[in-house]
């Protein structure tokens, strides 16, 4: 039987710059690149379908900048007032999608969604996200959450319909534990 596992983390800045503001002392970036590397790891021992790219020092040096302009754009954003919200529809779409892929290629696969949570409200996409929900149910994908700002009850009730489970995180440092 294989396994396939599609991660989604929030990209949005304001939900970062939030998440920095309220774990000034950690390093919130590192913490959470962590726990999506370390799932990454997970899969590629289980799956030998898992492909590495060679890196050069271009390659690090390109990882390097990135990183410094990430951290700047997301300390911009730390003081930013107005209620942020996240875009997982498309994201969620896609993972359905290629899980739909992997399961005619596979038989006897199961499947899952993780969503790591950055926001406070998602009502903006809730129609869509519902509909997103019933449709991994249909495709026999379980929809698992972390929430790092709060409680967000559509992600109670994506964990619900398809029998995942959804955590509270109010310690960023137990990212990487609680998504293994």
């Amino acid at each position: 039987m294989s396994s396939f596992t599609s991660v989604i983390v929030d990209c949005d800045s304001t939900n970062w710059g939030m998440l920095i503001s309220k774990y000034p002392e950690t390093n919130v970036l590192e913490d959470i690149f962590s726990a999506v590397i370390a799932l990454s790891g997970g899969a590629k021992l289980a799956n030998k379908k898992f492909q590495e790219v060679e890196t050069d020092k271009t390659a690090l040096d390109f990882a390097k900048s990135l990183e410094i302009f990430l951290r700047k754009k997301l300390e911009e954003n730390v003081n930013y007032e107005e209620p942020a919200s996240s875009q997982y529809s498309g994201a969620i779409s896609l993972s359905i999608c290629a899980f739909n892929k992997y399961s005619k290629q596979y038989s006897n696969s199961s499947g899952s969604i993780i969503i790591i949570n950055l926001a406070q409200n998602l009502s903006n996409e809730h129609s869509t996200l519902m509909n997103l929900f019933f449709a991994a149910k249909h495709s026999s994908l379980v929809v698992n959450s972390v929430s790092l700002n709060g409680n967000v009850p559509i992600l109670q009730q994506a964990s619900d319909i398809t029998g995942g489970t959804n955590v509270v995180l109010d310690n960023i440092k137990l990212l990487a534990q609680t998504v293994l």
